[in-house]
């Protein structure tokens, strides 16, 4: 309480006040939102968290043996898509021959880098070692997040 007292006493003049990113930089920048991007109904080694697990821990805990159980087993697999254009998609879930393989968590045009930007969940067995996807009629490159800056750099007009 007290940082958060000092800071806004030393922004006053610059009218300092809570917020969070926007969502077009959330999504650039891959500031994973829980709610969004993750719920309880995802695991750690799911939305790429895995490196904050310690498995080998001597700890008392409830969900350790689970995450040991699951480690390189996890089914789904957070990574990030890049469409060229701005699509208004009808549905967020991505099918493949009428099979689900996936769900967008979330998405924005990017002005920066002139495309259309998105965190999805994807089939880890399905994704395998695709590099690409077609989702309504638009081609998306299948991407690690976070997002590779040279990656989107080379897209837009980013500086």
């Amino acid at each position: 309480e007290a940082l958060w007292d000092d800071c806004f006493e030393k922004g006053a003049d610059l009218n300092v006040g809570p917020g969070c990113p926007n969502g077009i930089e959330r999504v650039e920048s891959c500031l994973l939102s829980f709610g969004n991007d993750m719920d309880f109904g995802d695991n750690p080694f799911e939305c790429g968290l895995d490196k904050f697990v310690s498995l080998d821990a001597d700890v008392e805990s409830l969900s350790l043996p689970a995450l040991r159980k699951i480690a390189g087993n996890h089914q789904k697999q957070l990574v990030g898509l890049i469409f060229d254009e701005f699509t208004n998609f009808d549905s967020y879930r991505i099918r493949d021959n009428g099979v689900e393989v996936g769900e967008i968590r979330s998405q924005c045009w990017s002005p920066r880098y002139e495309c259309q930007l998105a965190i999805t969940m994807m089939n880890r067995e399905w994704l395998g070692s695709r590099s690409s996807l077609e989702h309504e009629g638009q081609a998306a490159s299948i991407h690690p997040i976070p997002f590779a800056k040279d990656v989107l750099e080379s897209r837009g007009r980013a500086a």
